[in-house]
C-alpha cells in the first residue's frame, strides 16, 4: 500500500511540477514569440528600407543619365543653330553675289545690244548710201537671217531700187514673211 501511495504521490508530484513548469515557462515562450515577431517586423522594415534606398539610388542614377543626355542635346542644338546661322549667312552671301552677277550680265547685254544696234544702224546707212546693184550684191553675200533683217530696216524706196538686183528666192521669202505678218495683224 505504501507502494501505491508512493506511486500516486509521485504521479501527483509530476502533475504539479508539469503544471507549475508549464505556467512558469509560458511567459518565456510568449516573450520569445513576441521577440521573434519584433525581429521579423524589424527585418521586414529593414528589407523595405533597403528596397526603397535601392529604388532611390536607381532613380538618382537615371536622373543623372537624363541630365547628361539633356546637356549633350543642348550642346548639339547649339552646334546645329550655329551651323544653321552660318548656312543662312552663306545663302545670303551667294544670293547677293548672284544678284551682282546678274546685274553685271544684264549691263553687258545692254551694252552689247546698243553696240550691235549702232553697228546695225551704220550698216543700214551704208547700204542705203550705196548704189542699188552694189547694196544688192552685199546683201546677197550675207546669211539669210541677217539679210532679211537688213531688208526689214530699209525703207520701201531703197528696196524697190534694189529688188531687181537681189537674190530672187531671198526677196520672195522676205515678201512672204512680211505679207504673213501683215495679214495676221
Amino acid at each position: 500500500m505504501i507502494a501505491r501511495v508512493c506511486k500516486a504521490g509521485a504521479a501527483l508530484l509530476l502533475i504539479l511540477l508539469a503544471a507549475w513548469g508549464a505556467n512558469n515557462h509560458r511567459p518565456a515562450f510568449a516573450a520569445s514569440a513576441k521577440e521573434a515577431e519584433r525581429q521579423a517586423a524589424a527585418a521586414k522594415r529593414e528589407s523595405q528600407q533597403k528596397n526603397v534606398a535601392d529604388e532611390l539610388q536607381g532613380i538618382e542614377k537615371r536622373r543623372q543619365q537624363v541630365m547628361e543626355k539633356e546637356a549633350a542635346l543642348a550642346v548639339k542644338e547649339q552646334e546645329i543653330n550655329r551651323a544653321a546661322a552660318a548656312l543662312d549667312a552663306k545663302i545670303k552671301e551667294l544670293a547677293a553675289a548672284q544678284k551682282t552677277l546678274e546685274n553685271a550680265l544684264n549691263d553687258k547685254k545692254k551694252k552689247d545690244a546698243e553696240y550691235a544696234s549702232e553697228r546695225y544702224k551704220k550698216m543700214i546707212k551704208l547700204v542705203k548710201g550705196m548704189k542699188p546693184e552694189e547694196s544688192a550684191k552685199l546683201l546677197d553675200k550675207l546669211d539669210e537671217e541677217t539679210a532679211i533683217g537688213a531688208l526689214n530696216q530699209l525703207d520701201q524706196k531703197t528696196i524697190i531700187k534694189m529688188a531687181k538686183y537681189l537674190n530672187q528666192p531671198r526677196l520672195v521669202r522676205w515678201l512672204n514673211d512680211n505679207l504673213q505678218v501683215a495679214t495676221k495683224k
